[in-house]
């Protein structure tokens, strides 16, 4: 209150009023301040009830420079919010019981705001951890965000984790289901990438030995060109991005999950549940449960995750790829196994994590035909490119497509031409895949690679030790940059170093 206005109340003197008006003035100014006062209470009464501290999170660089990259801090609930009766009370967080997931926050979500002037706030999500039906849910998980911007090596940030009333922001990604067997992630209008969880026919309303499920296809640049092929004239059963193995064996039946056909396993969704959808700022999710068939009954369980980063850089896109596979008892298969059961991966040169490119854009002249009569009217029609311009490959050990078959790498950066311009996709392997860093199998004509987990030894997956692969893809619309690839493979192999403490 300013003054003049101050004195219009109480000063006795000021335009002549009696000591009752004076009293009353008095009284009125009173009553005013007793009111902003008990606003100002409930509003900082409110805002306490509104947000709530959790603790600190202080991220440490490392020994290089770190850009816009995801962190993930793998954790429980309880490590989190501790014990959740403390914060269940009127008009403030809900949280349903100790084994509850994060997921489930009741109109409210998780914020980082960082400390140090900064005054950013950066969004979080949780990453609810997958399992197959039969395991005990732990509230186990990860919290993601997006550590946006430079973080200079040797250098740390602070950021405190805050709960806040009201729902969780949406994020810029949709994901769209289309005619109840695909999974469309789309950026705005952009469209990223397709999960194909049903079965895709190569004619529409005929069955084919080579239709197929579980698989990601189309793959799109930023600048929305395909970069992935399906239905591959002269190998028909490399189809996009895929997870097949070209050997398994179940005891006496040995079978083939890789070229398909007659008489070979089966990679289809699990009846018992559909795909799981998450969506938010940070990230899109996709989770399917799978199951391998041979013959029609299940041999093993399959998870499959794809996880899309909400990158600033507009340029690139971002995703995480986990798989987790457990052979089953066929007659009880939605069952933990009462013995243990196995699936023997033997020694071959190739099958595992694979990426079919673009054709026929992507093909030479010069590559071996199994069917010519197949082939003829593809070849007639199609502009081969000479095998030397047709395709730009490196690896993280420096070779090329001519000298990479069969060498082990750390990431593989597969492009060509898109029409007028170039690009392609980087896979990079992880340390906790088992055969890190695994062997490539790189074919010298037909444009595919893969990570042949079983090259050089034979492996054995059981219902006890479940088999767990992580790969990350990055998407680009360029020839391959070794700086770049290096850059984003530090981040994913070894990340910046996250210190949680809980408040008080």
């Amino acid at each position: 209150m300013n003054q003049k206005l101050f004195f219009k109340i109480v000063h006795p003197s000021f335009r002549g009023e009696n000591k009752r008006r004076v009293l009353v003035h008095a009284l009125k100014y009173m009553l005013l301040c007793f009111f902003i006062f008990i606003y100002h209470f409930g509003y900082t009464q409110n805002k306490k009830e509104a947000e709530i501290i959790l603790g600190t999170f202080d991220i440490h660089a490392g020994d290089r420079d770190r850009y816009d990259i995801p962190i993930r801090f793998e954790c429980k609930s309880t490590d989190l919010f501790g014990d959740p009766s403390n914060l269940r009370k009127p008009n403030s967080f809900y949280y349903i019981d100790s084994g509850a997931d994060l997921a489930l926050l009741r109109d409210h979500h998780i914020m980082l705001y960082e400390e140090g002037g900064k005054k950013a706030r950066i969004p979080a999500q949780w990453e609810p951890k997958v399992d197959f039906n039969w395991e005990t849910a732990t509230g186990q998980g990860a919290l993601v965000w997006l550590l946006d911007g430079k973080t200079p090596k040797g250098s740390s940030r602070k950021f405190r984790l805050v709960l806040k009333q009201g729902l969780l922001a949406s994020g810029p990604f949709s994901v769209k289901d289309i005619n109840s067997k695909s999974l469309l992630i789309k950026r705005g209008a952009q469209s990223v990438l397709q999960y194909n969880y049903g079965i895709i026919n190569q004619v529409e309303g005929q069955t084919n030995p080579h239709d197929k499920s579980s698989y990601i296809h189309p793959v799109w640049t930023p600048n929305g060109k395909i970069v992935t092929g399906d239905f591959s004239p002269e190998h028909i059963w490399q189809r996009g991005l895929y997870l097949a193995w070209e050997k398994a064996k179940f005891g006496d039946i040995e079978t083939n999950f890789w070229e398909l056909g007659d008489n070979t396993g089966r990679t289809l969704i699990d009846d018992l549940m559909g795909p799981t959808v998450i969506e938010g700022p940070v990230f899109a999710e996709i989770v399917v449960h799978n199951k391998g068939t041979v013959s029609g009954k299940t041999r093993f369980k399959e998870i499959c995750v794809v996880r899309l980063y909400n990158q600033s850089n507009k340029d690139i896109w971002i995703f995480d790829l986990f798989f987790r596979q457990v052979p089953v008892d066929p007659n009880n298969p939605n069952q933990s196994p009462k013995e243990i059961q196995k699936m023997e991966l033997p020694k071959v040169y190739y099958g595992g994590m694979a990426f079919r490119g673009v054709s026929p854009e992507w093909l030479h002249r010069d590559f071996i035909a199994r069917d010519e009569k197949q082939l003829l009217k593809f070849k007639n029609d199609t502009k081969w490119l000479p095998p030397d311009v047709s395709l730009d490959i490196l690896t993280s050990e420096g070779y090329d497509r001519k000298s990479s078959n069969g060498t082990p790498a750390r990431w593989i950066d597969y492009t060509g031409p898109l029409g007028d311009e170039w690009g392609g996709l980087v896979m990079f392997d992880h340390p906790s895949n088992q055969r890190y860093p695994t062997p490539l199998r790189v074919h010298p004509d037909m444009p595919y690679f893969c990570y042949a987990f079983a090259k050089n030894e034979p492996y054995t997956i059981t219902s006890e030790v479940p088999l767990n692969l992580t790969y990350r893809v990055y998407v680009h619309s360029r020839h391959p940059n070794k700086e770049v690839n290096e850059q984003i493979a530090s981040d994913f192999v070894n990340p910046p170093k996250v210190v949680w403490q809980r408040g008080k």
